[in-house]
């Protein structure tokens, strides 16, 4: 093993070989209350005779630089390590994509989750109770002229009988006949109307407070579903504040990563092993 406290390597490098951090497996990671441990393994390293350079590149830069050690198995010799801050060389929108894509499907599925309002389901009955109601009333207005039209007659007949005794040569019972004939006939047609009349009142007063009760049942219908709509869009807008919300967090570590990975520690170490373990703390 040794730390960064070693002498530098040989400058006299015949061979170089470079990994990725994120690259590589993890073979153990051991946490403790305010740090962690992280050992990582290379096997079968491509090395050659002489001094051989391995960079581990892609390091955290907000690790401790003198917590960074290495080990190296078999007859290689570790002339000496180091550790140092350079720029990233990755592009960040590669290693760290947008997630933001989920969000916006669930977006979409809330509006399509909201649909069209659902009908009133006395919505039929009332308009059938409204169309009969027209019927009856335009009934009613028959049946009444029949009577206008009854009592009109009557008032004419009256009149004229009460005018008999003014005229000359007129056969007065016969007259009288006809009158009365004619009156009977007035008076029971409009009994008939009078009847029909009364008839159709009855009907309309029914079909009426069918039609309250169904406005009533109708009115609380979409008293329900207005406080439902309320609900909903109340889910709906909270789902959104606290989507916007871990949006807003994505966006800021993601600024902060993308600060942090600005630059990234690469650790060079010299030495000859088939294999070698990063171990940092």
């Amino acid at each position: 093993m040794m730390d960064l406290a070693a002498p530098a390597f040989d400058t006299d490098v015949s061979h170089k070989v470079e990994y990725k951090i994120r690259d590589l497996g993890t073979r153990s990671v051991t946490l403790f209350p305010t740090q962690a441990q992280v050992k990582r393994e290379i096997k079968n390293v491509p090395l050659k005779p002489g001094v051989n350079e391995i960079s581990i590149v892609g390091l955290s830069p907000t690790i401790d630089k003198n917590s960074v050690t290495v080990e190296g198995s078999g007859a290689a010799t570790i002339t000496g390590i180091s550790v140092e801050f350079l720029p990233n060389r990755e592009l960040f929108d590669e290693v760290y994509p947008d997630s933001d894509d989920n969000d916006d499907s669930d977006s979409d599925d809330e509006e399509e989750g909201e649909g069209e309002p659902p009908e009133v389901p006395q919505h039929g009955e009332l308009l059938e109770t409204k169309m009969k109601l027209i019927e009856l009333k335009d009934e009613q207005q028959r049946a009444r002229e029949i009577i206008g039209n009854a009592d009109e007659r009557i008032k004419v007949l009256d009149i004229y009988s009460k005018s008999l005794d003014k005229r000359e040569g007129v056969n007065i019972s016969e007259m009288l006949d006809t009158y009365k004939q004619e009156h009977q006939k007035a008076f029971e047609e409009r009994l008939v109307g009078v009847q029909r009349e009364r008839e159709l009142t009855e009907a309309i007063n029914k079909v009426t407070k069918e039609q309250m009760r169904l406005n009533k049942l109708g009115n609380k219908f979409q008293k329900k579903e207005a406080k439902n709509k309320a609900r909903i869009q109340k889910a709906v807008q909270k789902k959104q504040e606290q989507r916007q919300k871990r949006q807003e967090e994505k966006r800021k570590e993601k600024e902060r990563i993308r600060n942090e990975r600005s630059r990234e520690l690469i650790l060079h170490a010299g030495f000859v092993s088939p294999g070698i373990c990063i171990q940092r703390g």
